[in-house]
């Protein structure tokens, strides 16, 4: 996610504004630290334009 989010051009704390979701979540997600869930998920392929699919097929 975080390489995904470097392509957009986007900071941490901006795509967190984003997506609607918290910098502590994008953080955590990124770090390995994080489980997020459907709804985290659902705003984060929304603001990658991606099916939740594409989002986790290297997963």
């Amino acid at each position: 996610m975080r390489y995904m989010r470097a392509r957009k051009g986007l900071s941490t704390r901006e795509f967190a504004d984003t997506a609607g979701i918290s910098f502590s979540q994008v953080w955590s997600i990124e770090s390995g630290a994080g489980n997020p869930t459907i709804g985290t998920l659902d705003a984060i392929v929304k603001v990658f334009n991606l099916s939740l699919a594409e989002l986790l097929k290297d997963i």
